[in-house]
């Protein structure tokens, strides 16, 4: 099958379809409703309707003659697949480890590809994504990325022919076509802008450092909650780099106090607390952080700032290989909600659900 990008409503007219066919709906040699009433039915256009029939009669479900219609076939032949699970991540040796003696206990194999933030290579990672599926891979647990040209057409590919694609992370702005369980980090930039406005601060701030989806998404949801905030790049430490740190200075001077500031880490909203006491001590600020810790229960708060924590990668890779390896999981599109730590001394409240 070529690679082709169907797009949300064709993969969802798709999956009716087809859940339709193996349920009985139709039996060999009834003729599917014409595109026309599909297309009323599921209240898209016809050419959404023409993609999914394509697949379908690609995979053998029906077949089309002009002036006959769509006839159903034979029931569907099991796809022969290898029990491999890919896991794309930031490893560690104690972490694979972990994830490869899960995955062999449930009859599977791990097939790990190693990705770091600044290290990202699209082309080796098409080249991953090939090979899965040559290999007919039982699933992907997809962290892909951001840099163009993103490969969607490959993981369009790979969830059109069988193999379950979930991603932990995002690529791209928009949510990914195939399954996703990944935080929900437009709810962290929400959530931090709604707790500095409730505080009446009187101006707000995000500092991220890059353009990547995450960051962004947080920046989105920040201004959504947080009317007027400005945006300040810190592309990297605002303590030991002199150009940065300059830069950051002035930003504190021009700040009112009380302000409040939104920082996409830990470590960045530390650096801001100690630039602000030794150069504008008498200036209060409220500050807060998005922290995604690896895989540590999270522990008793003792910093200056609140906190917002992310899933880690670790419960979000753990949660995507429990539906992968349930034959009779639904699909999943989930987004974690962060968790509210206070800063020390503030008191403590009920946190969010993790998932909606």
């Amino acid at each position: 099958m070529a690679a082709f990008s169907m797009g949300r409503r064709s993969r969802e007219v798709l999956q009716a379809l087809e859940h339709e066919l193996d349920r009985g709906d139709y039996t060999v040699g009834a003729t599917l409703p014409p595109e026309r009433d599909l297309a009323a039915r599921f209240g898209v256009s016809r050419p959404t309707i023409r993609r999914a029939v394509v697949v379908l009669e690609e995979n053998g479900r029906i077949r089309t003659r002009h002036g006959s219609g769509m006839t159903v076939c034979g029931p569907k032949l099991p796809k022969r697949r290898s029990a491999t699970i890919s896991v794309m991540g930031m490893f560690d040796d104690e972490r694979l480890r972990l994830h490869q003696s899960w995955v062999l206990r449930r009859g599977f194999m791990l097939c790990a590809y190693s990705v770091t933030e600044r290290q990202f290579d699209p082309e080796v990672e098409r080249l991953f994504l090939e090979q899965v599926r040559r290999e007919k891979h039982h699933g992907l647990v997809a962290f892909c990325s951001p840099r163009p040209p993103v490969n969607a057409d490959l993981l369009d590919a790979l969830a059109l022919e069988g193999t379950r694609v979930v991603h932990i992370a995002p690529f791209r702005l928009a949510r990914p076509d195939q399954e996703y369980l990944m935080p929900d980090f437009e709810a962290a930039g929400r959530m931090a802008g709604e707790r500095l406005t409730a505080a009446g601060c009187p101006a707000g701030v995000y500092i991220r450092m890059a353009e990547s989806p995450y960051e962004i998404q947080m920046e989105r949801g920040f201004r959504k909650a947080f009317s007027g905030a400005s945006v300040f790049l810190c592309p990297t430490s605002m303590r030991t780099h002199p150009p940065v740190r300059r830069q950051a200075v002035s930003l504190l001077a021009g700040l009112p106090a009380g302000s409040g500031i939104f920082c996409r880490s830990h470590s960045l909203a530390a650096d801001l607390v100690a630039l602000q006491r030794d150069c504008a001590p008498g200036k209060p600020l409220r500050v807060i952080a998005a922290e995604e810790p690896d895989c540590a229960p999270l522990p008793r708060t003792d910093t200056p700032f609140g906190r917002l924590v992310i899933a880690s990668q670790q419960e979000r890779i753990e949660q995507a290989l429990e539906h992968l390896v349930r034959p009779d999981a639904t699909l999943v599109h989930k987004l974690l909600s962060p968790i509210w730590v206070p800063a020390k001394g503030e008191g403590t409240e009920p946190s969010p659900r993790r998932d909606r």
